[in-house]
């Protein structure tokens, strides 16, 4: 099974993996809500939503009732994954979930910018972003 690497992620959000089966893997999730600037901390499992190449996965938590659907935004195989969740919790509060993947700990130049271009065709080009120092000791297992 070839790996994947947080490069960045939104403003709002830090995942950690674990990977349990090549079909799914445990999550650990802290998410800010927006607006109210407020902090929580969810566990789960990631699984694919459906084997129909629809680039959809679900993200099942502990205590929720139903998964989590984030849409792939863009996929290469070889290069990276864009997945991204928006979900109105409320007239006051949206949670918004951006992560991009790499199969390397950076993005190359080419990478970058086909992944910024995709980001801006989905109207997220000036989302915030936190980028992932990787820590070569951990990430090889």
């Amino acid at each position: 099974m070839r790996r994947w690497f947080t490069v960045f992620t939104s403003n709002i959000q830090y995942l950690n993996f674990e990977g349990t089966s090549s079909l799914s893997s445990n999550l650990t999730s802290h998410q800010k809500y927006l607006s109210i600037k407020q902090w929580s901390k969810s566990d789960g499992v990631v699984t694919l939503a459906s084997d129909n190449g629809k680039g959809i996965i679900d993200v099942k938590y502990d205590k929720a009732v139903d998964p989590v659907q984030f849409t792939i935004l863009g996929f290469n195989y070889d290069l990276f994954t864009i997945d991204y969740n928006c979900e109105n919790i409320d007239s006051e509060r949206r949670k918004e979930i951006l992560y991009v993947r790499s199969r390397t700990r950076a993005f190359s130049s080419e990478s970058a910018a086909e992944v910024e271009k995709i980001l801006e065709d989905n109207g997220l080009g000036d989302i915030e972003k936190t980028y992932v120092i990787q820590d070569a000791g951990t990430c090889l297992f």
